[in-house]
């Protein structure tokens, strides 16, 4: 039972990616979730509670593929520089290839509440590579590392 409950939620967070993904957060209703879905309304709310947590799911589902494709993308001997185009290069590729990911990025930002945990699958990454460009005299003439701690409070 556990691993058809497992398929079932996996289900939900796809169908609703899917739903999020055409209409956005706030026009991704609960029928259209179910249906993209191909559950019963009562599995449904088994497993989700409201759409807010739903929409909660498919961030955190999207933020967990965005980590784990940022974490292998950068090798040890790149040039701090060179490892951030790696990274942002990597992390466009689930972009674009899985509504999951792409669908977690529209509820984070309808929602800023929810905004963190997409934000942190990568940002503490490509924050160290920045200090560590700094340190290292790598950055570009002007550069400042300190657009890291800007950008966690302007999300």
């Amino acid at each position: 039972m556990q691993v058809r409950a497992a398929r079932t939620r996996e289900a939900i967070i796809r169908g609703a990616a899917e739903c999020i993904d055409a209409q956005g957060y706030r026009g991704a209703g609960l029928a259209a979730i179910r249906r993209s879905s191909a559950v019963s309304a009562g599995a449904l709310v088994f497993h989700f509670r409201d759409k807010s947590g739903l929409a909660e799911a498919v961030v955190e589902a999207g933020s967990a593929t965005a980590r784990a494709v940022a974490e292998p993308a950068v090798r040890e001997d790149d040039s701090p520089p060179r490892a951030v185009g790696t990274l942002l290069c990597a992390l466009t590729v689930p972009l674009r290839e899985d509504v999951v990911v792409r669908a977690g990025a529209l509820p984070a930002r309808e929602r800023p509440d929810i905004a963190a945990r997409r934000h942190d699958a990568w940002t503490p990454r490509l924050t160290a590579l920045a200090a560590q460009a700094d340190t290292r005299g790598e950055l570009a003439p002007g550069g400042n590392p300190a657009w890291s701690r800007r950008w966690r409070t302007v999300r």
